[in-house]
């Protein structure tokens, strides 16, 4: 098996794919991890299992984040570091070994509820207008599986009719608007619509009376 070697960043860098991914791939070496090596005052740090984990408790100290999230910023952090001749040269499939091992210690002492992230980032987008829809491909995009987003959205307890008036409410469309309501009603049912409401729920939203300022736009 090959090590990995230093690559010029980008958008699809190599090196976070391989890492990222679950099936060996073999990596060529390369002078370049070592050319850089050599212009450092302290000779590259050897990766194993205490970096790892550090890496990753300083990070949940201070956010919250799903199992697929931790496991693909280590994975970034490891490439930077080889790109930039900080650490040594790692096989691969050791590197994954490492990695893995973290998350799943770190979800056996609670840092890390995937149950717990889905539910509060569903409930956080409903209060901030986003579709089910749109909640699911937030959720999805973020490595939770479908079951837990399915979930999360129900645990929200909160209608896509609920979510497109939280839109309404929070942009001053519709029945929130101050001025030029009627002028202004196509644009408003269009800006529920790309934001992943039907036509008919936009429309109903949008077209329903001014609502009591005493009650639910209060906020």
């Amino acid at each position: 098996m090959g090590l990995i070697c230093l690559r010029r960043a980008s958008a699809h860098d190599p090196i976070i794919s391989n890492l990222c991914s679950r099936s060996p791939i073999a990596i060529p070496p390369g002078p370049s991890v070592q050319m850089l090596s050599q212009t450092n005052d302290k000779p590259p740090r050897r990766i194993d299992q205490t970096l790892i984990n550090e890496m990753a408790k300083r990070y949940l100290e201070r956010y919250e984040a799903n199992a697929r999230r931790v496991q693909n910023l280590l994975a970034t952090k490891i490439a930077r570091g080889l790109r930039a001749g900080w650490y040594a040269e790692v096989d691969p499939d050791a590197l994954r070994a490492i990695i893995a091992t973290t998350v799943a210690t770190a979800e056996r002492i609670g840092l890390i509820d995937d149950k717990s992230y889905a539910e509060r980032r569903a409930a956080c987008l409903s209060r901030r207008g986003k579709s089910a829809s749109r909640i699911a491909l937030d959720l999805r995009s973020r490595g939770l599986d479908a079951d837990l987003t399915h979930a999360a959205i129900a645990e929200s307890e909160m209608t896509d009719a609920e979510r497109a008036r939280n839109l309404a409410r929070r942009k001053r469309l519709g029945p929130w608007r101050m001025a030029a309501r009627t002028e202004n009603r196509d644009k408003d049912i269009a800006r529920l619509c790309r934001a992943g409401f039907s036509p008919g729920l936009a429309r109903s939203v949008i077209d329903v009376p001014m609502p009591d300022t005493d009650g639910e736009d209060a906020t």
